[in-house]
């Protein structure tokens, strides 16, 4: 058990990395996907992270299919040309 007691400084520095990178994977994955409220998934992960409860709906705002939140940006209709474009 001695090999337990006292990890070494790089050890330290991995979990300390990982652990980092596992508080903020709502945030990643929230900039990965280009999610439209990237910024305040940020925001709220970093403030309401440390709470379970928070750190869930900040993940399940993460997940949630961005291409949703603004469905009249993603429909591109074709405007007809007008009669007098075929003139000029």
């Amino acid at each position: 058990m001695e090999m337990f007691s006292n990890p070494s400084p790089v050890t330290m520095l991995v979990e300390g990395i990982l652990a980092l990178c596992f508080y903020l994977l709502p945030a990643i994955i929230a900039v990965v996907r280009r999610h439209p409220s990237r910024i305040a998934i940020l925001v709220f992960n970093i403030v309401l992270g440390l709470t379970v409860f928070g750190w869930f709906v900040v993940l399940a705002a993460a997940l949630v299919n961005s291409n949703r939140a603004y469905p009249l940006a993603q429909k591109r209709t074709k405007v007809p040309p007008s009669v007098g474009d075929k003139y000029f």
